[in-house]
């Protein structure tokens, strides 16, 4: 690890550290260390193998990023979110001086999030005027400071917030409203959800819209988050459940009216997705 020199940070930064309870790391996300560095030319962080996520947001200034064998310059209204067990270097741009807030935080399903947000798109994002992500850093640094009691439980709802937002940015979906869905994308929908006790493959489904099935799936996964075939199998179990709450229908009965030609295979995939029998659901509504 490269450490920082002082003459590298200004004396308006400030850091500070959190020693998280044992119900806290059990439990919650929570916050390892806040802080706001106003920065140098000189400024550089270097590192791997640190067990921690980190967010950062430029307040002003210009900042590098080099992480997984790319580099990002990140401007003001930016921010950048990394695994920081992976090999990665920060530090101010050649304009001279950087001011950002960041946090370091761990916990949960942190990891998850953050893999999954790196798989979409990478660790940078613009910030938009209604993001949450400023505020809530802001909330999580005062907290820090004025020693706030709730700080466990508050800072990691707005962890939560800010990865969901992230996460929704990073799958190509605004994080205040859905994105608009391409009229194709709809009718291929609509079509799945009226026909789905019915034979339907990708193949047929692309006919029908005249559209190009690689085109068809990719844009179907962008903006539903299930690829045709999964969102498919999701609306037959979406009957078979209802099926199973409201009817008194053998398994049998049930596995052909929602279009499957064998029992044995609706009841491999429903517990694949129920993690419990049809049977088993069944009796939980009786």
């Amino acid at each position: 690890m490269k450490i920082k020199s002082v003459a590298d940070i200004k004396e308006s930064s400030w850091n500070l550290e959190n020693t998280p309870s044992m119900l806290a790391r059990t439990m919650f996300y929570y916050i390892q260390s806040v802080g706001f560095f106003d920065c140098n030319i000189g400024y550089i962080t270097d590192r791997s193998d640190y067990d921690t996520m980190l967010l950062v947001y430029t307040v002003n200034g210009e900042g590098i990023l080099q992480y997984q064998d790319q580099t990002y310059r990140i401007g003001k209204g930016q921010v950048f979110i990394i695994d920081c067990l992976a090999h990665h270097l920060y530090g101010t741009a050649d304009s001279g001086s950087w001011e950002f807030r960041w946090i370091h935080f761990n916990g949960s399903e942190s990891r998850n999030y953050i893999t999954q947000i790196l798989k979409n798109s990478g660790p940078v994002f613009n910030v938009d005027k209604d993001s949450c992500i400023p505020e809530y850093m802001n909330k999580i640094l005062t907290m820090m400071d004025t020693k706030d009691k709730r700080m466990d439980i508050l800072a990691s709802k707005l962890i939560v917030e800010i990865l969901t937002e992230l996460l929704l940015k990073s799958c190509g979906t605004d994080s205040m409203q859905e994105s608009h869905i391409p009229e194709s994308i709809q009718r291929a929908v609509n079509i799945i959800e009226k026909n789905h006790t019915e034979p339907m493959n990708l193949d047929k489904l692309s006919s029908i819209l005249c559209v190009s099935k690689y085109h068809l799936s990719r844009l179907f996964k962008k903006h539903t988050g299930y690829s045709p075939y999964e969102y498919f199998i999701k609306q037959r179990m979406n009957h078979a459940k209802d099926l199973l709450k409201s009817t008194e229908l053998s398994i049998g009965e049930i596995s052909r009216d929602v279009g499957f030609e064998s029992t044995s295979h609706f009841i491999k995939l429903f517990h694949q997705h129920e993690k419990i029998t049809p049977l088993k659901f069944r009796a939980f509504w009786r």
